[in-house]
């Protein structure tokens, strides 16, 4: 029974993650950017909880978690879009597109790091473990997330691309035998029967 409701859930998230990559190809581009402002910003505050574990400062109020939060993700938005993270954003990323999201991500917890030595700020103290956690940590899920958009996207395009059209033919000959090669020839169509009132035609194949 538990078995049947985690398969469940697993196919309601996917079937809930693919709907929302459709819906975000079918987006402009400064829809698309602010969309992608909007995960990066949710990845940032998910890997500075995620990161506190490794901080050797177990005594950080909320507060200093929620002001790194706040300049984290300020951050990420200033410097990401500085950098042209955002410009020209499209679905399909190669090796060059993630060598740079990485050197971002560096350069994003390298800035966090010198501005957490300014009181400020007032994150409280977080060892140099939990910055270099949450380098690892932006790295993997803003690479992750990247990559599955993409596969997903590349996807739709596939079945989008196969997707034809079922038709139906009335009459049977030379001309229909046309058509049929005609459509066939487009690739956008698939005859799935004829129609013809001659009785001596019916479950003829």
């Amino acid at each position: 029974m538990m078995l049947k409701k985690l398969l469940n859930f697993k196919n309601l998230f996917f079937n809930k993650v693919i709907n929302l990559c459709t819906f975000i190809y079918t987006l402009n581009s400064w829809k698309k950017r602010l969309i992608y402002i909007l995960i990066d910003s949710f990845i940032a505050i998910t890997t500075v909880y995620l990161s506190s574990p490794f901080n050797i400062n177990q005594n950080q109020s909320f507060i200093n978690e929620f002001n790194l939060s706040i300049l984290f993700v300020s951050q990420l938005i200033l410097i990401f879009t500085l950098t042209g993270q955002y410009k020209g954003i499209s679905f399909y990323q190669n090796s060059s597109f993630f060598y740079a999201l990485t050197l971002r991500n560096i350069f994003l917890v390298l800035v966090l790091f010198i501005e957490s030595k300014i009181y400020f700020f007032n994150i409280g103290y977080n060892s140099p473990t939990r910055y270099f956690a949450i380098l690892l940590i932006m790295i993997v899920l803003t690479t992750f997330i990247r990559v599955l958009i993409n596969n997903i996207v590349v996807n739709l395009q596939i079945i989008k691309k196969n997707k034809k059209e079922n038709i139906a033919i009335y009459g049977v000959d030379q001309y229909s035998a046309d058509l049929v090669h005609t459509l066939e020839i487009s690739g956008k169509y698939k005859v799935r029967f004829f129609i013809d009132n001659s009785s001596e035609l019916i479950n003829r194949e």
